[in-house]
Formats: structure tokens, sequence, C-alpha cells
């Protein structure tokens, strides 16, 4: 006798007035309905049902083999909970018996769309449930987009298998022609727009665009279908404004109608508009296409991976005013509708069905699943040029001249920027010469230092055109990506020597010095395809995108390289085909262990105006778009919406223009009052913030292997920090620094910290692993690193 695979299914959804005629609950019963018969013949499948809710329908109970309020596992089964982030878990699902838990998931939109989260209840729900969905074995996202969120917001380790959401049959009966009248008197010619009365869906765009379309849209109706009632148009009328010249009367708001009339709707429509602001998927867009019809759709991620064509700025009226006059010329029309023709085939229901069951049977539970080992990945850009020509490069120009004899201190120069220029890496070596002094003469060549010979306990200040290089043993160029580097950079191209690095990449350096035609056609030699400005401008509103370091020049220049990290490390090698040496940054060393008593951080804590009514989380360094800093105010928001109150502090420099930008950032989020400037500090007050502090926040959107001297002294101070993963894996970082995604999701950046708290007390710092941690990252370790090479 074969043994049946039995699927346990939380049917609550089929139940539930709310879900079971709407999105949710279709799918789910498509989904369980699109089992091929191969399969199902094999199976067992059990709902389970809350007695206290209504009674499932008639077709929904036929669904199944057994219908039952009681949970009873079966070793090896499937455990399938249809809407986990709305219902969560009712029946558990024991350890031990190899049952494979199963989540479909359709969105998260109420985490990133403001507004949606009613009350403190529902957000503590949501909150927990997205935690939970990290204890299934298999996730089933309806679309890439849900996917991509999953790995934001849950864990990019638990599979997914993205399902679509089925077509009913109806529809693809339109659009072939094959499909019956339903009866219904239509205008002549019409837009129709397929949207409840949410906030989200965006009518008012469509209506407004509708209503400046004037003379052009002459004669043409719009239709609403959403079950708007009288209430919700006096709403959508008031949104909307009376100075938009939307002629009512040329608007019709409907019921919500049955996919008969609605397939012929969409077919008949001069287009279907769908101005959704943020979708999971988009049913009216794959109806619109199975039907004939034409869409026309907004720009969200959603409808972009659903099908090709123009899409419109959802926030723009002009933009879709464009296409739908666009849409009324027949010619255009038809060439659109078939070049979006056959994309909703995929979602048919077999296809679905064929697809997608065959490998929700493969899944196991996680824990007994073999677990994959991920090989190394090599970075996508090779070598900008072989290893033998950079090194035979870097050879070529040898420039300090050995003089010493045995037992003589060794001369060193090092060509840097340094106090008192307003640069955190001249304050970083000023901070490391005397490891070095210890162990060498030194000479600092830089710009604005007052110049000063040798003498007891300091070292020689020169400005570059006095060097003698005949004078030194070893010549050090500090090389940073900002302006105060100019001359650093163009001396070390020009004499060759030993560079050390801090920066992973000289891309803003360039832009700044060289402008947009030579950083293009840098680019473009380096990546061996054309580079042009838009590129340019791309990776620099997000370095996140920026596909190489450009640090050719530099690195053929070097004689020796120096980098603060592993991963720095690894993009010399895959990129320059060059070795480095690694030497960990050095810890700032005024944090002598009595800073952390309890009484000493209840000071900082009241010097600085910090209380307990709010979670102070803190930024140190400069301010900076590329630091994630406009994310990190939306966390403020994010948090708000959990009600959780948080208040950001900046703590480090900033200009009036930013101060001002993110003012107004903050304020169109209605978290001005939650975001504080306080400027670049003094050494002391700086301390008393990175004690006073609840949280630290920091974010790099640079790759390669970038390091944060901030993220060090939260570290070396033991404060519980979220930062993003590129940056953390750069320290190493201890158990105390909480890892966020790089696509610094605000959702998911506030969830991690939600999580935090919950599960840390954060006023309790690890100082045993946080003095573990410190362990040869004294100045004097790095000089000696460096020196007794």
């Amino acid at each position: 006798m074969t043994l049946l695979k039995h699927l346990f299914v939380d049917a609550r959804c089929l139940q539930q007035p709310h879900f079971r005629g709407r999105g949710i609950g279709r799918h789910a019963r498509d989904l369980i309905g699109s089992i091929p018969k191969h399969i199902r013949a094999g199976m067992k499948l059990i709902a389970l049902v809350d007695n206290a809710a209504p009674a499932m329908s008639e077709s929904d109970e036929a669904l199944f083999d057994e219908i039952t309020s009681v949970f009873k596992p079966v070793a090896n089964g499937l455990y399938l909970n249809c809407v986990p982030l709305n219902n969560g878990e009712r029946w558990i699902v024991p350890p031990g018996l190899g049952i494979t838990k199963i989540g479909i998931v359709f969105d998260f939109i109420a985490h990133d769309f403001a507004g949606l989260i009613k009350s403190d209840d529902v957000a503590k729900v949501l909150i927990n449930n997205t935690k939970a969905l990290k204890e299934y074995d298999l996730l089933l996202p309806i679309s890439v987009s849900t996917e991509n969120k999953i790995k934001e917001l849950v864990s990019k380790s638990i599979p997914t298998l993205v399902t679509g959401v089925i077509v009913d049959d109806e529809f693809f009966l339109r659009g072939s022609g094959e499909g019956e009248a339903s009866g219904t008197a239509f205008p002549e010619r019409f837009f129709v727009t397929v949207a409840g009365d949410n906030d989200r869906k965006n009518l008012e765009v469509a209506l407004k665009a509708f209503g400046r379309g004037g003379g052009d849209f002459a004669g043409v109706t719009m239709l609403v279908i959403g079950g708007y009632d009288d209430d919700a148009q006096l709403r959508v009328r008031s949104t909307v404004g009376a100075k938009e010249l939307v002629d009512w009367s040329r608007v019709r708001f409907l019921p919500w109608v049955s996919d008969q009339v609605i397939s012929e709707t969409y077919q008949r429509a001069v287009a279907s508009i769908v101005p959704s602001f943020i979708e999971g998927f988009s049913i009216p867009v794959v109806e619109t296409i199975a039907s004939g019809g034409l869409a026309l759709f907004s720009n969200c991620e959603a409808h972009l991976e659903l099908l090709e064509g123009p899409a419109f700025d959802p926030h723009s009226v002009e933009a879709l005013q464009a296409l739908m006059t666009s849409a009324l010329d027949p010619a255009w029309r038809a060439a659109m509708i078939g070049r979006q023709a056959g994309m909703a085939d995929r979602f048919r229901f077999q296809r679905i069905g064929e697809r997608v069951w065959p490998e929700i049977l493969k899944a196991q539970p996680r824990a007994s699943a073999t677990k994959a080992v991920k090989a190394p990945q090599s970075a996508s850009q090779p070598a900008s040029q072989p290893a033998s020509q950079s090194a035979s490069l870097a050879a070529a120009k040898p420039v300090a001249k050995a003089r010493r004899a045995p037992g003589d201190r060794p001369s060193i120069l090092f060509v840097t920027p340094y106090p008192p220029e307003p640069t955190g890496v001249g304050k970083l070596h000023a901070e490391g010469m005397p490891a070095f002094m210890a162990r060498a003469d030194v000479t600092v060549a830089t710009l604005k230092a007052a110049t000063r010979p040798h003498g007891p306990g300091r070292h020689r200040v020169i400005r570059p055109k006095d060097i003698d290089f005949a004078e030194y043993d070893r010549v050090f160029y500090v090389i940073g990506n900002s302006l105060y580097h100019t001359f650093v950079h163009d001396m070390l191209l020009e004499n060759g020597g030993e560079a050390i690095f801090h920066d992973s990449r000289m891309f803003e350096y360039y832009l700044h010095t060289r402008g947009l035609d030579r950083v293009a056609a840098m680019a473009s030699d380096a990546l061996g395809r054309p580079i042009g400005h838009g590129d340019l401008d791309d990776w620099a509103r997000d370095r996140r995108k920026l596909p190489l370091p450009m640090l050719d020049e530099v690195v053929a220049a070097s004689t020796r390289m120096f980098v603060f990290t592993k991963a720095m490390e690894t993009t010399l090698r895959d990129f320059y085909g060059r070795d480095s040496v690694v030497t960990p940054l050095p810890v700032h060393t005024a944090f002598p262990e009595e800073l952390f008593s309890p009484g000493r951080i209840l000071q900082a804590r009241g010097r600085v105006g910090f209380t307990s009514d709010t979670l102070n989380i803190c930024t140190f360094g400069g301010v900076d778009p590329s630091k994630g800093i406009y994310e990190s105010i939306q966390v403020l928001d994010q948090l708000r919406q959990y009600d959780r109150h948080a208040t950001l502090h900046l703590v480090g420099g900033v200009d009036e223009t930013s101060t001002t930008n993110l003012r107004n950032f903050a304020t169109s989020l209605g978290v001005a009052d939650r975001l504080v400037f306080h400027g670049a500090t003094s050494p002391d007050r700086y301390v008393d913030f990175l004690l006073a502090a609840d949280l630290g926040m920091q974010f790099r959107k640079a790759r390669f292997g970038q390091l944060s001297g901030a993220v060090t002294e939260c570290i070396a101070t033991g404060l519980w920090s979220i930062v993003n993963e590129s940056l953390a894996d750069a320290h190493d970082a201890p158990h105390f620094i909480t890892r966020v995604p790089d696509t610094l999701s605000p959702p998911a950046i506030a969830l991690a910290i939600l999580d935090l708290l919950d599960s840390q007390d954060i006023r309790v710092r690890d100082d045993a692993v946080r003095r573990a941690h410190l362990q040869g990252r004294s100045w004097d370790d790095y000089a000696a690193a460096v020196l007794d090479l």
C-alpha cells in the first residue's frame, strides 16, 4: 500500500470574510487547486480550520480530503500556512517529525508604505509575524519583488520559490476571442482603473491625468472599479481637488464585478491604468494582458518584472497623461498590445501547477537538509592589467635610497594631509606618530601644518617641494579619496613608493579632479565597454552600483601597498593582480578602562542630555549621503510606525546645505523632532557620545573592503550598533555589531533594531569581547607591522 503524502493547510483565509473573496483567498485556493493530478493522487489534503470562524464555501471544502480544527502531525508531511504574515501561527509544527514548513508570502507593503499600520497592536503582530518567517523551511513569494523583500527583511538563507499568481481561464478565453459577451453596456470609448479604496493604489493620479487631457479626451469616459461607496467617492474628489479640471460627469464608479465583466472591460477599454505606488504582484496588469487589452502601468518594482513597455512615474500626472493620449491612437495602441501579448501566459493555471508543486515536494526541513557550502566568489571585474605588468610598473619607480648602517634608526617620510586640515585621515596619522617616532626618525611632508625641524620627542614637518628622497630609507604615501590627498596622489604617480590605502576606491576623487569625460574614459578602458555620463551619475547617486574601485593608477605606482582589511586585500588581488599587506586599523588610544564604569556612563549621558524616554541612536563621523544618512532618517519613521520612539543624533560635521536638505527630508516624513545635529565635537565630548548612546548606526554604500573609523570606535567602546554587512565584514565585527543587508532597506533595519531590543539588554556592554577585539590593534602594533617589513 502506497503511503500518501500529508499536506496540512492552514485554511483560515478561506473562512475569513476579508480574505476569502479577495486576492489572498483566491491565490490560496488557486494554488491548492493547481496541484497536478498525478501529484494529487499521492497526497492527502487536510484543511486546518477555526471552528469559531465562518465555514468555508462548499467549493473550497471540496479541495480537501479532511477538514479539522485539530492538528495531528504525520511524519514527513507538509504544512502550508497560506497567510503567515497576517494570521500568524495557530498550529505549531513539532520538531523531529521531518515536517516541512511552508508559507505563502504576498508582500511586505505594510512595512514599506506609510500609514497602513493603523494601531500599536497591528504593528506588534506584523513585526512578530515577520520575525516568525525565519522558522520556515520554504517560502512561496508571489513575485520576485516579494522574494527580494524576504531576503532584506527576513533572511537570505531561507529557500524561496516564486509562484506568481494564477490568472483565471476566463481572461485568456477573452483574449483569444472565445469569451462570451457579458451583456454589459459600455461607453463608446473609455479608460478603466481597477483599484480598491487604498492610498497606495494611487487612483488620484489617474483621475488628474484624465482631467488634464482636456480636448484630447473629449467623449472619453473613465471607469473606476473597486467598490467605492459614496463616502469613498467624496474622499477621492476631495483629494483630487477642485483646481483639477476633472469632468466628474464622465467618471463612473462601479462596484466589484464578475470576471466575465471585468475581462470584457479590459479588452474594450482604450487602456487599463494601473498607477500603484507599490504592489506585491499586480492582478490588473496580467488580467489586462491576458484579456487582450492594453496596460498602462507605473514603474513600481512588481510591475516592471511582469511586462515590458513604457512605464510612468506614479507621482507624475504629466507622464501618465502623455501615455493615455498616445493610447487614443489606434496604431500606437495596437503596437503596444502586440508588445505585451503573451506576457501573462506563464500565469496560466496549469503552468503554475506543473512548475511549482514538484519543487514544493522536494523541499526538506532545513534542520535535516544538507547545507550547501558556498564557494568563494571572485570579483566580477577582472584585473585591469596583468599582475606582471602592474608589478613591473611599480618596480620601475624606486625612490628611497638606503643609507642606514647597522644599528642606525631608520629615517622615514610620510606624505600625507595633516592637522590643521580638517580630515580624519590626517588626524589619525597625527595620533599615531609617537608610535613611529619610538622606532624611527619621522618626517611629515604636508601642506598646512607649520614647518619645524626634528626635536626631542617630535617629528619634522616640511613642505612637499622640499623633499630630498635621498634622505629617507622609506617613503609612505597616505592615499585617500578626498581632495586633501591631491598632492599625495600626484607625487605617488610621479615618484612611486609605498602606499597606505585609507579608501577602497578613487571614484569621487577623480570626479572632482578630472571631470566627467576623463572619468568616463578611464572607466570605459577598465571595463572594456562604453561608459557615459549617465552611468557616472548613477554611480554617484548610489555607490553600491560602482562596478570597479578605479585604483589602477595608484596601484601601478605603488612599490608596496598597506591596507586595513582582508576585503581590501581581496579587491586589489582580484582587480589588479597585486598582493598587499593587511595591517588592521589602529584603535583610538583614548579609551582607558575607567571610562566604562556605570557611573562614568551615567555622567556622559547627563553631559550630552540623553534621557530614557527615547532610544538614542548615534551615527558618528562626517555626514554624507554615501553613508546612508537618508535611509537612517527613514528608519526613524519606520520605528515610529512600529510604535517605538527613537531619536537620531548626528555626531559629526555637516555643511549648511546638507543640514537644510536633511531637515526638509525629516520634515516630509514627520520626524524632524527626532533628528538632532551635534556637529563636529571636541574629542572629550565625542567620547561622551560613544559612552552615552543606546545604539550606534553606521553605514557605508562604498564596497571593495571600505573601512570606517567610526565603526572601529563603536567596537572599541563596546557600543551595540547596526552596521551594513560588507562594512561589518571588513571589520570582522564582534557579536554586538548587528549586520543588516547592504541594500539599506529601512524596514529591514528597523526590524533588526527591534529584534536586538527584544533579545539583548543593550545597556550592558560586553567588555570581555570588546577588550579581546582590541588585541593587536594599537598604534605600537601598527608601527611594528609597517616598519619591520
